[in-house]
């Protein structure tokens, strides 16, 4: 779990200046793939993902991969 993401904030922008945060949690302490799924569809093109916390409560965090789907 060194490093692995547990706090998150997801935001998108159309202009990759002014940004919205669309979602905010908590991912699980696993290696497993997890999936976030928004409330209501957005449309953006640009996706900030950015972790506040790890497991560990190490001052770094990291993930492997990141897949945006359509509905």
């Amino acid at each position: 779990t060194n490093g692995d993401i547990r706090d998150y904030a997801l935001s998108v922008s159309s202009d990759g200046e002014r940004w919205q945060e669309v979602a905010r949690g908590t991912m699980e302490r696993t290696k497993s793939r997890q999936t976030l799924r928004l409330d209501h569809p957005v449309r953006a093109r640009y996706v900030r993902f950015t972790a506040l916390s790890s497991q560990n409560g190490a001052d770094f965090a990291s993930g492997a991969e990141l897949s945006v789907l359509p509905e």
